[in-house]
């Protein structure tokens, strides 16, 4: 298992606040973190008519995902370090497994967050190559089953989205193949006139060397001949 029960329910709400379209309330991001039991009793919340001021969290979040899901998480590390930096944490003693243990406090939707992109960045969880944007709907995913096979990269409609995502392959696929047919035309046509020009410039040559006497010493140079038209006389009339 890769991430635990409560893991995989905090990554799911951050992927959900990324696939906000629209941020109507600050309720509407704080309520589903709240409900988590990962997060801190004392969660730090805003006003309910500054709801715009998560509009850049989002923003950020989703530039982040996007440099996952793209496989250049380690171009993001000090950003998220940083992040992970503003948490407060404190270390306890686990009298049954008798080890140390770090304990996070989630208390706003920051540090859960910044948490839940540091488990994704994480190499021991090995999470990285599972989060995608589904083609079709653009939406943010992240298959943390475990099972054979690549991770999904659809979302959790994926007939809807495959219906949809083959419809624009298609669509892409005829525009490029329009684009390689005209690219085979103008090439096509260029070779043609190419040829043509050789063709006029081997019958020129050969219509010259008709015209050369036999008796004509090699090396001399031959004008070709140019017929000069005779002025045409006109009829004088009879007065």
């Amino acid at each position: 298992m890769r991430v635990t029960d409560e893991e995989r329910a905090l990554l799911q709400e951050v992927l959900n606040f990324a696939n906000l379209e629209t941020i109507e309330s600050t309720a509407q991001v704080e309520g589903p973190f709240m409900a988590l039991p990962i997060v801190w009793s004392r969660f730090k919340t805003l006003p309910e008519d500054e709801a715009e001021h998560y509009i850049p969290n989002r923003d950020d979040l989703r530039r982040w995902l996007d440099t996952i899901a793209a496989g250049q998480g380690a171009t993001i590390g000090r950003e998220i370090a940083a992040l992970m930096g503003t948490i407060t944490r404190t270390d306890q003693f686990d009298p049954e497994q008798r080890e140390f243990q770090t304990v996070y406090a989630l208390d706003g939707v920051q540090a859960a967050i910044g948490y839940a992109l540091a488990l994704l960045l994480s190499r021991n969880r090995d999470l990285a190559g599972r989060v995608a944007r589904c083609p079709a709907c653009k939406r943010f995913t992240a298959d943390l089953d475990v099972h054979d096979g690549r991770p999904r990269s659809y979302c959790p409609a994926p007939r809807e989205c495959r219906l949809t995502a083959n419809t624009a392959r298609s669509r892409e696929s005829m525009r490029q193949s329009r684009k390689n047919a005209r690219a085979r035309g103008e090439a096509l046509s260029s070779t043609q006139a190419k040829e043509a020009r050789r063709v006029l410039r081997t019958l020129g040559h050969a219509s010259l060397r008709a015209t050369v006497p036999d008796n004509v010493p090699a090396g001399t140079r031959i004008q070709p001949k140019t017929s000069q038209r005779q002025p045409t006389r006109k009829k004088k009339t009879p007065q």
